[in-house]
């Protein structure tokens, strides 16, 4: 018999191992992933030239995007949302913009257990129990930007720009490549109104999209002279310069 009491933390590097992204996810794989992608507060992301505010328990993630993740079908995605949001699991609003799916009752899922529910604990139990979950968070709040960033997603954003735009295609995360990526990750612009939201692999994949809209980066701009040839690889795509370049309007 499956003890189905209680409940585990769950830290969201799982989406970058090996076994995780190995094959195509099974539904109760997909619905854990949606749980891991939620935002667990408020947050304000830039998609398509439009500010979308997003509250705790919501993620911003198009049907394309997850088809992608999970490896399914656009369609197999719709049946499997359509079962969750009847399930009263999660709901579900599309725009112009993107699809934003929001967790129903979030905070059974991510809130630590309540006194009442700690009440039959032994003593050495329930302070072994406290003492995890202090060093969980405290991990947690360390590791968030350092340690879960998912450099192949970003990387496979990044070709599939490439894919459409003809400019070449990353083939090995390098070292100094991971710490490019790694300081855009953590990147801030110090002011609230504006602040991209950068930790968040969705993100980069909206960046990507709305860089080859750009001329100068999709290469629909004539080249000549010794720039006849060139075509702006991965390396250029995550410099920090050519990053406040596109957020600021430098590239059109």
């Amino acid at each position: 018999m499956s003890n189905s009491q209680g409940w585990i933390s769950l830290h969201r590097s799982l989406q970058d191992h090996p076994l995780w992204k190995g094959e195509s996810f099974t539904k109760g794989q997909a619905w854990v992933d949606l749980l891991l992608y939620a935002n667990h507060k408020p947050a304000r992301l830039m998609i398509k030239n439009t500010l979308i505010n997003l509250d705790r328990g919501q993620q911003a993630r198009s049907q394309l995007t997850l088809s992608k993740e999970w490896k399914w079908s656009i369609n197999k995605v719709k049946r499997f949302l359509k079962v969750l949001e009847s399930d009263r699991m999660l709901t579900i609003q599309t725009n112009q913009q993107t699809t934003i799916i929001t967790i129903c009752n979030y905070s059974s899922f991510q809130d630590s257990p309540t006194a009442n529910e700690s009440t039959n604990e032994e003593p050495n139990e329930k302070q072994t129990r406290n003492k995890r979950t202090t060093n969980n968070n405290v991990n947690n709040g360390n590791n968030d930007n350092k340690n879960n960033i998912p450099y192949q997603l970003i990387a496979d954003a990044y070709n599939e720009f490439a894919k459409t735009t003809g400019n070449p295609e990353v083939i090995k995360l390098t070292k100094p490549r991971k710490l490019a990526v790694k300081k855009l990750w953590n990147f801030d612009l110090n002011n609230e109104d504006v602040n991209r939201q950068t930790n968040n692999a969705d993100y980069w994949v909206r960046y990507f999209n709305h860089c080859s809209a750009l001329s100068f980066l999709n290469n629909s701009v004539e080249r000549t002279g010794e720039h006849a040839n060139w075509r702006p690889d991965f390396d250029f795509m995550v410099k920090e310069k050519t990053y406040i370049g596109v957020r600021e309007g430098k590239y059109t």
